[in-house]
């Protein structure tokens, strides 16, 4: 599992870039905090980094305030087939 560190400056343009981010996605919510999975290209390569961002208005909590640099895993695209039960 091939990983990078990117700085945290680096992270946010990338996380409101339009064109970089390929997904973002709720894996946690808590009350004050929600774990976001984040899915962006970066140098021809896509990558994965978690962050956290406030669940309501009020919560002061920023994406990577406490991480300086930010690991990011390298990932790749697979098909998978899935099976699921439908009604008769």
């Amino acid at each position: 599992m091939a990983t990078i560190k990117l700085p945290r400056s680096i992270m946010r343009e990338v996380l409101y870039s339009n064109h970089l981010v390929i997904s973002k996605t709720i894996v946690d919510q808590g009350r004050w905090c929600t774990l976001v999975e984040l899915l962006f290209r970066h140098d021809g390569k896509v990558y994965r980094a978690y962050y956290e961002r406030g669940s309501t208005e009020c919560q002061e909590c920023k994406p990577w305030e406490n991480e300086d640099p930010v690991e990011c895993v390298e990932m790749r695209e697979v098909e998978k087939t899935v099976k699921v039960w439908e009604e008769a």
